[in-house]
């Protein structure tokens, strides 16, 4: 099936989620050129699909074919950061929660079984 006739439905939103939009909103990365450019297909910025990429007014965008967009070279470098982040945190998270399960929980003894400091003497 070409992209063009691919309806609305089956299309995917954007790459970068809301959450990572406002993230972008607070980083110190330039402002002189857009963050993403989507809808790129029927413009004259469509020849970044047969060549992978544009650069525009200096700066190189990365053409992401499933959603049809250019995407700032910075920036994709941040949210693959930022992603990469918080799949590790997610883990560590997971694996905090799971504990360690092949390492055998320690016995307790009750009090009435443990010997008195009397006893020791």
């Amino acid at each position: 099936m070409r992209p063009d006739r691919i309806s609305e439905d089956s299309w995917p939103s954007s790459f970068v989620t809301d959450e990572e939009v406002a993230f972008l909103q607070t980083t110190k990365l330039s402002r002189k050129t857009p963050f993403l450019v989507r809808g790129v297909m029927n413009t004259q910025l469509s020849i970044a699909r047969f060549s992978g990429g544009i650069n525009y007014n200096g700066d190189y965008f990365g053409y992401v074919p499933d959603t049809d967009e250019l995407i700032r070279g910075d920036v994709m470098e941040t949210l693959m950061k930022r992603r990469e982040k918080n799949k590790r945190a997610a883990e560590r998270k997971e694996a905090a929660a799971q504990g360690d399960m092949f390492k055998p929980k320690p016995k307790r003894v009750s009090r009435a079984k443990r010997p008195s400091k009397d006893q020791s003497e």
